[in-house]
């Protein structure tokens, strides 16, 4: 009987908090062993803060260390190139951008040809 009333009271206790807001005014820390505060303490941790979620299941892993490895594989001569076709790349797309859409297939040459020579340095 004692430990319903103490749930109940408990109930009522969040129920009347959620009401007036004050559950959801800030942070909590926690200070003791059974001691919290709505300020921060000395050794206190926060407490109810959502925790960010890290794992993304569905985007796509970096390749950096991907294209590094196969990096390190190939001739330096090749690699140098591999690097400068890089940023190529990157300046040919961008001037690309700057032209009026659409683009005409002569527009895009260059930069298919360095992306089918990327492709076949194995960058």
């Amino acid at each position: 009987m004692g430990r319903r009333v103490g749930s109940l009271a408990a109930l009522a206790a969040v129920g009347w908090l959620v009401w007036c807001g004050v559950a959801d005014a800030g942070p909590s820390y926690k200070c003791g062993a059974h001691t919290y505060s709505d300020r921060p303490c000395t050794g206190g941790r926060e407490v109810g803060a959502a925790k960010p979620h890290r794992l993304d299941h569905h985007a796509t892993p970096p390749q950096d260390r991907a294209k590094l490895a196969r990096r390190a594989e190939l001739k330096p001569e090749v690699r140098e190139r591999c690097e400068a076709l890089d940023t190529q790349l990157v300046e040919q797309q961008a001037a690309l951008d700057k032209l009026p859409q659409p683009v005409q297939p002569s527009d895009e040459r260059e930069l298919v040809q360095s992306k089918l020579k990327y492709h076949q340095l194995r960058c």
